[in-house]
């Protein structure tokens, strides 16, 4: 409802935001805390409106991550988005962060997209998953291996390969030793590859 949009906006974009930039600092990392209203980042559209205001990425302005990367901050961005359809700019959105990330990595023209998570892979029983496509989710999902907050993370990710192709797409863990740089290297997480597109056969 539009009192819990403004409690998110509110929160995320203020308290949670100051709380992870605070963090990097500490860490010697220079960040900047947006939102997606922050220089025209991002807008958004209602997802459902049977979920309220609870929104889509439709836009995205990247310029100001260019800046800022080159700038060399990092930039941490809360993902709460002015509502399109809101001609004063004043209405909010939240956007759920793993969805976001494709349209703005893509808009960004990001070298590559890490999901870190608790977790260091999509697992099969006990076996990690190495690469994982639509076909093969769609597989692990109907056998209930996947579940929980693991689905959007796959689903955001396999939006991701199909958006970015040749872009690095993994879920790895984020609890590692210098998680990053063991996320980019090889045989570590789940590598995310977009589907082949069908070929029709004439007889």
């Amino acid at each position: 409802d539009p009192e819990t949009a403004l409690a998110a906006v509110q929160v995320l974009g203020g308290e949670v935001n100051a709380a992870l930039v605070s963090a990097l600092a500490k860490s010697s990392v220079r960040s900047i805390g947006l939102t997606c209203a922050d220089a025209g980042l991002a807008s958004a559209r209602v997802l459902d409106p049977a979920l309220g205001a609870v929104g889509e990425i439709v836009a995205v302005d990247a310029s100001v991550l260019e800046d800022l990367a080159a700038a060399r901050f990092v930039p941490v961005i809360a993902t709460v988005a002015p509502d399109e359809a809101d001609a004063l700019g004043t209405s909010f959105l939240n956007v759920n962060a793993d969805a976001a990330v494709a349209p703005i990595a893509d808009a960004w023209g990001a070298d590559a997209v890490l999901f870190l998570s608790d977790v260091a892979s999509v697992l099969d029983g006990d076996q990690p998953v190495a690469t994982l496509d639509a076909a093969g989710a769609a597989r692990l999902e109907a056998r209930g291996v996947l579940k929980g907050g693991m689905i959007p993370k796959v689903e955001a990710a396999l939006l991701a390969a199909a958006a970015l192709p040749g872009t690095l797409v993994k879920i790895a863990s984020g609890n590692a030793p210098h998680a990053l740089i063991a996320a980019l290297g090889s045989g570590t997480g789940t590598a995310f590859i977009a589907s082949e597109p069908e070929v029709a056969h004439g007889s």
